[in-house]
């Protein structure tokens, strides 16, 4: 297991290439990100740790073999471990995480501690830390110029929610494999919740990955046919002749094509850095800004009900393939002149799709309640704005698909139900993780 801490116990380890430069990995091009979406206010203060294959860590235990992906603090990679002669998946912190971590801003380390602890127990092992991702060890990595990365192994997965999407025909998930879906994400949030007494925060589609039944088959494979690709960057964005390697996540099964439906789907969560106390007003940048909850904006004391919001902008998706709250970009009433930001805009769409006023029971635990509401609870600035309904969008979405592939209607409005007692403006009125899974909508085929 781990060092207790994460200064490192031992300087002689191999030194590593020199760190990103604060700025220099922003692309100019939001369509080079690999993430779904990443925080412009964050980004371009973050400092990762360049990797290039066959890069040595932990004493030359881990070698590096490919990139699978990046995300908003860290990047993965595929590793081969030389002592256990398996594979592992290496997550590399940035600097700035790093520095979190340190300073107490981010519960992360410990909760992985914790999560290591209970996977250590065998048969006492809790069932809800099967849809959790398994982490093995952690430690910590210096390069020359003494920056420090923290460094988690942890089981190779594959495909996120995200990219399954995307690679299914009809751009949404089938009935059975969204509930099967969902089941799994709740176990996984209700022991986050109750064992863990923790706000998991960050439940997006990136954060949702497949655990495959044959990994080690799967990259053989994958090392075959889609070998680690590489370019050389010679633009003013990079360093001049910087590598980049291309993140390369892997697949759910070996020749992955068309067939989810018939193909049964293990999900786990994963990446901790945002998971937090509950109790806490989060900060306003805090969440996805599609799954975003409006307690975050009102600056309400979060609790795990946050989660649950999260989880019903997630059904949304996963049963439309579009977002519950349009994040919106702000406006200007022509005739008043008057504007209104990305939030307000945010909170109004809310409002308005639920038909519901945000309960004036929440001004005086709210924070921010005058940025965007007067002491009726009426918006200071923004007009009124979509007349559609969560379930008037589902319904358009029903009408673009072929007869036969259209949900019937006692299906439409379990689904709506269902997403409905997640989509409750106050965290209060939301059910528990453990109240959701009894929900019938779950349990029909």
């Amino acid at each position: 297991m781990g060092v207790d801490s994460i200064s490192p116990s031992d300087d002689s380890r191999p030194p590593s290439p020199v760190d990103w430069k604060e700025g220099l990995y922003l692309p100019r091009n939001w369509m080079d990100l690999d993430d779904w979406e990443c925080p412009s206010e964050d980004i371009a203060n973050l400092t990762y740790l360049s990797v290039p294959l066959g890069e040595q860590f932990e004493r030359g235990r881990y070698v590096i073999v490919r990139k699978l992906g990046w995300g908003s603090w860290t990047t993965v990679w595929l590793a081969r471990d030389r002592k256990t002669n398996t594979f592992v998946s290496l997550r590399i912190l940035s600097s700035k995480a790093t520095e979190k971590i340190k300073d107490g801003e981010s519960n992360e380390l410990d909760l992985i501690k914790r999560f290591i602890a209970l996977c250590e127990r065998d048969e006492r092992q809790p069932a809800w830390t099967q849809h959790i991702g398994r982490f093995y060890d952690f430690f910590s990595h210096r390069t020359e110029e003494n920056v420090e990365h923290l460094c988690m192994t942890m089981e190779p997965l594959a495909w996120d929610l995200w990219i399954l999407k995307s690679r299914t025909p009809e751009g949404r998930f089938p009935r059975k494999t969204c509930k099967s879906l969902v089941r799994q994400i709740l176990f996984a949030l209700e022991g986050i919740h109750r064992e863990m007494g923790y706000v998991f925060t960050d439940l997006k589609p990136n954060n949702v990955l497949i655990r495959p039944e044959a990994i080690s088959s799967i990259i053989v494979d994958e090392m075959v046919v889609e070998p680690a690709m590489t370019d050389t960057l010679d633009s003013h964005r990079y360093p001049k002749g910087t590598v980049r390697c291309k993140s390369q996540p892997l697949p759910p099964w070996i020749g992955a094509g068309d067939h989810i439906g018939v193909v049964p789907l293990h999900v786990v969560l994963v990446d901790f850095g945002e998971a937090r106390e509950p109790g806490q007003v989060f900060p306003e940048t805090a969440q996805n800004k599609s799954f975003r909850a409006p307690e975050v904006y009102l600056g309400y004391p979060a609790t795990s009900a946050l989660d649950i919001w999260s989880l019903g902008c997630l059904v949304f998706w996963l049963v439309t393939g579009g977002e519950a709250f349009e994040p919106g970009w702000g406006g200007i009433d022509r005739e008043t002149g008057i504007t209104w930001d990305v939030e307000e805009a945010q909170l109004r769409d809310m409002s308005d799709r639920l038909k519901i006023d945000i309960p004036i029971e929440m001004r005086e635990r709210s924070q921010y309640w005058d940025k965007y509401l007067d002491e009726h609870g009426n918006f200071l600035r923004s007009t009124e704005g979509e007349d559609l309904t969560l379930k008037g969008s589902m319904l358009m979405v029903e009408e673009t698909q072929p007869p036969e592939d259209r949900l019937p209607d006692d299906e439409l409005e379990g689904w709506n139900a269902f997403m409905l007692r997640c989509l409750k403006i106050q965290p209060e009125s939301r059910p528990s993780a453990a109240e959701l899974l009894q929900d019938p909508w779950l349990h029909e085929s």
